[in-house]
């Protein structure tokens, strides 16, 4: 027993400064005399005695765990599918100059030996960043559905950013 708490009848005063070292050796129940107009009720009075509460916050926890988790994938997905669009406005810059050296030059050997592989290199690189992106779009549309099977929200990826609208290919391929 804590002397120092224990008041003058041998019970124990329980305050803010003691309350962890008491916890820790048993349970702290809360009582109040009968006839006691603290507005407090007794234990008595509690139906089940107090053993079929819930805590819950174990479960909104994982809940922030798992909305933090969809929100990360879906932000690194949009990071990479604006990545994506970045490579692909570059090379829409550079391709249109690509053609125009291609069909203005005059030495074949340059033409077909620095400049041609130069393009296809271009034409190929655009073409596969077209393909990723399509994929990248789809596995964003899957990591909304993921987590809405996962107990997702759906307000939990507004504002999370966007997706930039597609330009038209006009001028990238000769006419």
């Amino acid at each position: 027993m804590n002397k120092e708490a224990a008041g003058a009848s041998g019970t124990i005063v329980i305050s803010n400064e003691n309350l962890p070292e008491l916890a820790g050796k048993g349970t702290v129940t809360e009582v109040t005399k009968p006839g006691s107009q603290s507005g407090r009720r007794s234990l008595s009075a509690v139906e089940g005695g107090g053993s079929s509460a819930q805590y819950q916050a174990p479960e909104y926890a994982e809940l922030a765990e798992r909305k933090i988790y969809w929100q990360t994938a879906y932000k690194q997905q949009i990071e990479l599918i604006n990545g994506i669009y970045a490579q692909i406005e570059v090379l829409d810059e550079q391709i249109p100059g690509l053609w125009r050296d291609f069909y203005s030059w005059d030495d074949p050997a340059y033409r077909d030996g620095v400049i041609k592989p130069k393009l296809d290199e271009a034409l190929a690189r655009r073409q596969k960043l077209e393909v990723d992106l399509q994929t990248g779009e789809t596995r964003l549309e899957e990591i909304k559905q993921k987590a809405r099977r996962d107990g997702g929200e759906p307000g939990w990826f507004r504002g999370m950013g966007s997706v930039p609208t597609p330009k038209p290919t006009v001028g990238i391929m000769p006419s």
